[in-house]
């Protein structure tokens, strides 16, 4: 049975070994940050609970917080030198949009409120006690896994037979998945309305936001839970 896309946690050594291949083997080593960059994980950049420095390393979205696009690739200084001198050397690179003044303001005065208001560590604090709270939810047979503990990054799976790992198949997903969008929005939660349950709330979440969180996501698993008890 196919398994949907998932929000998984590699082991501590596995980002070090790719990197000392990559070292190895002369090969850059480029990280996707655009979704684990800006405190998203507990660190400024997830790579960073790894020791783990790229090559190259890919940004966006919340580099202005959504509020404005923009992207942004930030390579080694060795690297960048291999750009630079005349029109043979020079990345020849660039999009109607680029290098927006307003986009690098918003992108500015994001940063600075980030830095100022702390709101890196609290996601790490947050997460913490997001990830801690959420493992309430497993009084409900239905729920298989939770995941997460690195920043305001969890997810709930809901499966077939939590014993077993037996997941919900493609049609029994879909009906879950429709009632999910029922259930959540009857408990005052928006979100993606799907199994896997991702729950990202915003770096700035405090404790009794949580609460009120796995509040409504108690509620609206139990009506899940009783619902599909027949499979």
């Amino acid at each position: 049975m196919p398994i949907p896309a998932q929000e998984f946690i590699p082991p501590r050594e596995y980002w070090p070994i790719v990197r000392s291949l990559c070292d190895k083997y002369g090969i850059l080593l480029i990280l996707d940050c655009v979704q684990s960059g800006f405190g998203r994980f507990g660190k400024m950049f997830a790579c960073e609970h790894y020791d783990v420095v790229p090559d190259i390393m890919v940004v966006a979205k919340a580099l202005a917080s959504g509020y404005i696009p923009i992207s942004a690739a930030i390579v080694k200084k060795e690297i960048a030198q291999k750009f630079e001198g005349g029109l043979q050397e020079v990345l020849k690179h660039s999009y109607t949009y680029e290098g927006s003044p307003v986009a690098c303001a918003a992108a500015l005065a994001n940063l600075e409120i980030m830095e100022t208001e702390n709101l890196v560590e609290n996601s790490r604090a947050m997460g913490e006690y997001l990830y801690n709270q959420l493992q309430s939810l497993h009084k409900h047979k239905i729920v298989g896994e939770i995941r997460g503990g690195l920043g305001l990054n969890c997810e709930v799976e809901l499966m077939k037979r939590r014993e077993t790992r037996e997941r919900f198949s493609p049609q029994e997903n879909k009906k879950i998945n429709g009632m999910l969008k029922k259930v959540l929005m009857e408990a005052g939660l928006f979100g993606t309305f799907r199994n896997p349950i991702s729950i990202v709330p915003p770096l700035v979440i405090r404790k009794d936001e949580i609460d009120e969180i796995i509040t409504g996501l108690d509620k609206a698993i139990g009506k899940v839970a009783k619902e599909f008890s027949v499979f």
